[in-house]
């Protein structure tokens, strides 16, 4: 039995100006893809890391969605919009904002740790099944409930009277947008993005990212983003099996009465030293994720 080698993921970088689903669409289209998903989305302005799982790795993204995420980029005081960016209209809310004036080391204690955000409008948040930023959209602005993040760290730099860089790494569900918007009402200014690159997530960088123009012209490049299914699935504790036992598994036969050595949480199950299952533990339940053997 061997294990299904065309799965994987791969370190896509994101351009500005598009959205996560169009830039996956190119890629699968480029790559012949069959089956993929993207492990987190990204606003079309934004841009940077899109972690793609490729055919049976689509079953472990929730494992990378859930990942902390690190972003860089730029937000400029003294304004607002609704979508909390530059994408819609933009008012001066305080044309005499100076990042100079601003407590920055205040801003940082409130923003640090566990906090409550209030998800933008314009956000793809489901409102009686409607996506909220097709409500936004139509100027039916709905108010969305307030959700509980963790900021692991922020760095704020002003570059000038009206413009502050940052750097954040911050808990899945983390809206940057809605992060801006506050520090702005913090701030007593207004605070808009202006520029957003998603840098990190988890194990997965940017560095390592494949751009659409690499595609065609940088095969290498792009063998260099992949990180096959075996060394994903090696990342969790792992027990070896033997072949009674993998059959009993293969089955569908109840974990629990196989006696198997589990830890809690996911688990590697290893025959003939290729990676084949993920089970996963919690408590005294234990549940098959999925399998990654040749039919």
């Amino acid at each position: 039995m061997s294990l299904d080698n065309g799965s994987f993921f791969l370190s896509f970088y994101k351009d500005p100006g598009i959205t996560s689903a169009g830039a996956l669409d190119k890629l699968k289209r480029a790559l012949k893809l069959p089956k993929a998903g993207h492990c987190g989305t990204l606003d079309p302005m934004a841009e940077g890391l899109l972690v793609v799982a490729v055919n049976r790795a689509t079953k472990l993204m929730r494992f990378i969605t859930d990942e902390p995420k690190r972003y860089v980029g730029r937000f400029e005081i003294g304004k607002k919009s609704p979508s909390y960016d530059s994408e819609t209209p933009v008012e001066v809310t305080a044309p005499d904002a100076d990042t100079s004036q601003v407590d920055w080391q205040r801003i940082l204690s409130i923003f640090s740790g566990r906090i409550r955000q209030t998800p933008p409008a314009y956000s793809a948040v489901r409102v009686d099944g409607v996506r909220s930023y097709r409500l936004a959209r139509k100027g039916q602005l709905s108010d969305l409930p307030p959700k509980e993040v963790v900021i692991h760290s922020l760095v704020l730099k002003t570059i000038d009277r009206t413009t502050v860089g940052f750097t954040v790494e911050c808990s899945k569900g983390t809206y940057i947008r809605s992060l801006v918007h506050d520090i702005g009402l913090v701030a007593g200014t207004g605070a808009v993005l202006v520029q957003l690159t998603r840098e990190a997530v988890g194990r997965f960088t940017v560095a390592e990212a494949v751009r659409l123009d690499d595609l065609r012209t940088a095969p290498d490049k792009v063998e260099r983003a992949k990180l096959p299914l075996p060394a994903f699935l090696r990342r969790f504790p792992s027990i070896t099996v033997n072949e009674t036992l993998f059959w009993q598994l293969r089955n569908g036969v109840d974990i629990r009465s196989l006696g198997l050595p589990l830890l809690d949480g996911p688990n590697t199950v290893l025959y003939n030293d290729e990676p084949l299952f993920l089970l996963e533990k919690e408590g005294k339940e234990c549940r098959y994720t999925a399998y990654f053997g040749s039919d």
